[in-house]
């Protein structure tokens, strides 16, 4: 379902789902009928846990109603699944210097609720522990 999120949101159409259950989804735009009728049906193979596109009509006929920054379907899942990749190659590298700071501070990083790493940073010392 990512795929169709991430189409309809670089397009900055809306979608909404009329039909779900746990092997298919069927979608169309919110702006289905003398608008626009792009819909689609994905479903899970029997096979494998991945979803296949069965059935497209497309692509969006209807004009966005706003460009904004904004997006209904812009998630948390949408965005952790673009930034936890850069985030997991952070967390590898070191950090070799510091700036002189008067406190001891402790790093967490929580993402998608499981903690990645825990670092304790010493003023004095300017070292990783």
């Amino acid at each position: 379902m990512l795929a169709v999120n991430n189409y309809n949101i670089r397009r900055s159409a809306e979608y909404k789902v009329v039909e779900s259950d746990q092997a298919r989804y069927v979608c169309r735009c919110k702006q289905f009928g003398d608008q626009c009728r792009w819909s689609v049906r994905v479903a899970k193979t029997r096979a494998s846990r991945y979803w296949v596109v069965r059935k497209y009509e497309g692509p969006h006929s209807c004009l966005a109603s706003s460009m904004s920054q904004d997006h209904a379907q812009l998630d948390s899942d949408v965005i952790c699944h673009h930034i936890y990749p850069m985030v997991q190659s952070l967390i590898s590298k070191h950090i070799r210097t510091m700036s002189a700071t008067p406190w001891t501070v402790i790093v967490l990083f929580f993402i998608r609720g499981h903690a990645a790493t825990s670092t304790s940073v010493q003023s004095n010392s300017h070292r990783l522990e």
